[in-house]
């Protein structure tokens, strides 16, 4: 592989940080919590995934 394009697969990485939140431990945030309930489902990590992303049906149920 050409050396200009090893460079710049490695600059578009996000390095993880200990700053950043996981799925597992949003999935605690008690606003997604509510919309969980809200919506009927079980507040995974799966599901806060999609709600992060601004999809699924937590997401949906609880921005009505």
């Amino acid at each position: 592989m050409a050396d200009w394009i090893y460079q710049l697969i490695q600059t578009e990485k996000r390095p993880r940080t200990e700053e950043m939140e996981t799925n597992l431990e949003f999935s605690a945030n008690t606003r997604f919590l509510e919309c969980c309930r809200r919506a009927g489902i079980k507040p995974t990590k799966r599901q806060a995934s999609k709600f992060r992303h601004q999809k699924g049906r937590a997401y949906k149920w609880g921005t009505k």
